[in-house]
């Protein structure tokens, strides 16, 4: 068993966050923010992190032109079953 919740709910706990790779990994480390996948390409980046986001960090990844996104359901359960990271335990330093 790896969850056990409704669809909405378990889709609740993670949204993808993209935009520039300095402005976004200083944000998830101010706000301890917990990294679940990160893909890099170049100056940008995606991370899909835990949720919910503090309100105050939300005010700032609009102020840092960082797009937030919903995390698909196939997605978020690859990052579920890997042993690091089902807990929403890893941060990025």
């Amino acid at each position: 068993l790896i969850a056990m919740d409704s669809v909405e709910n378990l889709r609740k706990r993670s949204i993808v966050l993209s935009g520039r790779k300095d402005r976004l990994e200083e944000l998830v480390s101010r706000y301890r923010l917990a990294v679940l996948s990160r893909d890099d390409i170049g100056r940008l980046s995606a991370m899909t992190v835990a949720a919910p986001l503090p309100a105050d960090c939300l005010a700032e990844l609009r102020e840092k032109e960082i797009d937030l996104a919903p995390v698909s359901l196939q997605k978020l359960f690859i990052h579920l079953t890997e042993p690091s990271v089902g807990s929403f335990e890893r941060q990025v330093s």
